[in-house]
């Protein structure tokens, strides 16, 4: 189990409420590199930055956000990744690598 703390707190009935995990928000940066450099926080074509520039909702209803058959790969993320966030009280995004320290 890689989360054991999160399964332990389940098991005991600690946790109020659903909790939503997206292991790898970033799919596209993450496999970005040139010339061997990891360049995962901005889009190779048009520099934009994968952690910036989400729509904005007048209100949490997935009615409002574009339509995910257009744009970009790395619009249709931010799209999907927006989808997963409604109806959460609470989004954390933790910049996670393979080789930092753990958040939790």
């Amino acid at each position: 189990d890689r989360m054991p703390m999160l399964a332990r707190a389940e098991a005991e009935g600690r946790i109020r409420g659903d909790i939503t995990i997206v292991p790898w928000a970033n799919p596209i940066g993450r496999a970005q590199y040139h010339f061997g450099e990891h360049q995962g926080r901005f889009h190779l074509g048009t520099r934009n930055n994968f952690n910036r520039g989400f729509p904005l909702l007048a209100a949490p209803d997935a009615s409002l956000l574009p339509d995910t058959r257009l744009g970009t790969p790395d619009q249709r993320l931010k799209i999907r990744l927006l989808q997963l966030s409604l109806g959460h009280n609470i989004v954390l995004d933790l910049h996670c690598d393979d080789e930092g320290l753990p958040y939790l």
